[in-house]
């Protein structure tokens, strides 16, 4: 049993494709945001109430926020805990510090906090025209999407994903047989310029929307997420949604230590 999700919502097409690539694989339930939660992360919903609806045999929305749909999904709605977690396919690359503010990263992650397998696909136009052409969605291609996903189920990777770990895979848009094919890769260093417009309501008070740009990214090497994506392959990065290390807390003991801090 798969259970799928989203940050788009339930209507996007995006959606759909990895429904209908994973729908000759497994038994698929879908449980996704009623309207757009982009940048959400692993918000919850606890201030207000959630609405549920059905949308046909094993799809619903939910009012809430992504993760509010794995929650909801799993202790609510599927017959039993799922399989296998799949998020997307969000419109736009998820890689570098997308990762912290992702929906579809969170919807894997607060999966793997359960100990489900999970991973969140993602695809990005690698040489816009012009930025603005990032958010018109008829400018995407998913073929080396739907590519990548077919791969996906035939190697069955998602069995061998370390437990409590999410897989995060970024897709160019293009067509398949462009694809030069699937690299194992870091996280990279691509970031945003966070911003907010100004502006003002007809009594003159001020409103703010966010306006952050991304950040021409530094020169990286190539193992690098960012660095693959824009070569023409997808990228694959395991991750994990603690926030732990323990080789940083090894050094950060000594560092306390050294300072005398612990007497």
């Amino acid at each position: 049993m798969v259970l799928i999700s989203n940050d788009d919502g339930i209507s996007s097409s995006a959606l759909q494709i990895l429904i209908e690539e994973t729908q000759p694989f497994a038994d698929v339930w879908v449980v996704a945001p009623d309207g757009e939660r982009s940048a959400q992360s692993m918000s919850l919903t606890v201030n207000t109430y959630i609405k549920l609806k059905k949308h046909g045999e094993q799809k619903y929305s939910v009012s809430g926020t992504p993760v509010d749909c794995v929650i909801l999904a799993i202790s609510k709605i599927l017959p039993r805990k799922p399989d296998l977690v799949l998020s997307g396919i969000n419109w736009g690359a998820n890689m570098g510090q997308d990762t912290l503010f992702s929906g579809t990263v969170g919807i894997a992650s607060a999966a793997a906090l359960k100990g489900i397998p999970a991973c969140g696909f993602s695809c990005e136009i690698t040489h816009p025209k012009s930025e603005s052409d990032r958010w018109v969605r008829d400018t995407y291609n998913f073929s080396a999407c739907r590519k990548v996903i077919k791969k996906f189920w035939a190697s069955r990777l998602f069995e061998d994903i370390p437990n409590g770990n999410l897989l995060n895979v970024n897709i160019p848009s293009m067509d398949a047989d462009q694809l030069k094919g699937l690299k194992v890769s870091k996280l990279g260093h691509s970031g945003y310029d966070h911003n907010m417009h100004e502006s003002s309501d007809p009594r003159g008070r001020s409103l703010y929307w966010y306006s952050g740009k991304r950040l021409a990214n530094p020169d990286e090497e190539p193992q690098y997420d960012h660095t693959a994506l824009m070569g023409g392959y997808a990228s694959l990065t395991l991750l994990t949604p603690s926030l732990f290390q323990q080789k940083s807390h090894d050094q950060f003991t000594r560092l306390v230590s050294a300072k005398g801090l612990e007497d």
